[in-house]
């Protein structure tokens, strides 16, 4: 527990908590940069990563593909095609969005980059 991390990956879920919002997002194998690669031999790794707070959800959805920068700070079930497995839940420091419109769309919902949540108030 409290290991940093950098993971990367695509959102399958987004659940509101007390605290802000949790991801569950299916693990990807990543480049240097964190950009998430997907190849024909998947992970079938799953984890979960919190936020204290909400991102845009015209930004943050599912299939959406992250990169996640936090520290490990438990593990859970996760869910997921009528089964399930124990994976890591990870606190978030930092979230990059990667974006899949063809370059120089300049739509808002083609951001790329880091998105910060927003706060309860």
């Amino acid at each position: 527990m409290g290991r940093r991390i950098r993971w990367a990956g695509a959102v399958m879920r987004i659940a509101a908590t007390d605290q802000g919002e949790c991801l569950t997002l299916l693990y990807a194998r990543s480049d240097e940069d964190g950009l998430p690669l997907w190849t024909n031999e998947p992970t079938y790794q799953s984890f979960e990563a919190c936020a204290a707070g909400a991102y845009d959800p015209t930004l943050l959805g599912e299939h959406t593909n992250v990169t996640i920068v936090g520290r490990i700070t438990g593990m859970t079930q996760i869910e997921s095609g009528g089964g399930g497995r124990t994976g890591p839940v990870v606190q978030i420091e930092r979230l990059f969005r990667w974006s899949d419109c063809l370059a120089g769309d300049p739509s808002p919902e083609c951001k790329i980059g880091f998105l910060n949540p927003q706060t309860p108030s």
